[in-house]
């Protein structure tokens, strides 16, 4: 996404957001792209930032959440990355562009990562005047929640429709099958 807006993406200007902000750098996006567009895209919003040397997270997909790797698991994330959260003042934003890393964050701390391309939707929010005091991740993740649930609804409703479908499709073929003898 970074890399899109910062190399792609001409004479874009992404709205300013003037914070702090703790960045962990999710390790296949590190290995394999690197951090520069995303530093690049922070310095343009104006934020004032700080990328960790944590290495992994540690959650690594389901890693995280199997029994015998959970101890690895929290020791990878205790090393660098946890200690910083949970010590970032409360309106310091903590960045990470993966999904592991911010599940991570969320389970083992009070803190909630933002993707970077939520730190924009924020800093065009603060643009618009349009954010509470609080926590600065409070809106994003209220949002997040919103949009969950709906689409779980949605998914909830395809999948009754889809039943329902089933089993009047059902129903008739065994009609059928009962008028044949």
């Amino acid at each position: 996404f970074s890399d899109f807006l910062v190399n792609r993406a001409e004479n874009y200007q992404p709205p300013r957001l003037e914070r702090k902000a703790l960045v962990h750098g999710h390790c296949h996006h590190k290995a394999i792209m690197h951090l520069d567009a995303e530093q690049a895209l922070m310095q343009k919003m104006g934020l004032d930032y700080e990328i960790l040397d944590s290495g992994c997270c540690g959650m690594s997909g389901s890693f995280g959440f199997e029994k015998e790797k959970y101890y690895v698991s929290i020791g990878a994330g205790e090393r660098v990355l946890l200690p910083k959260v949970r010590g970032a003042a409360e309106d310091t934003l903590i960045i990470t562009n993966g999904f592991s890393c911010r599940e991570q964050i969320a389970e083992t701390t009070n803190r909630q990562a933002l993707h970077i391309a939520e730190v924009l939707h924020m800093a065009m929010d603060t643009s618009r005047g349009v954010l509470r005091d609080g926590p600065p991740e409070r809106d994003i993740v209220q949002r997040r929640a919103r949009v969950q649930r709906q689409a779980n609804r949605r998914a909830a409703a395809m999948a009754g429709a889809v039943i329902t479908g089933g089993v009047l499709l059902w129903g008739a073929s065994r009609r059928r099958q009962q008028k044949r003898g």
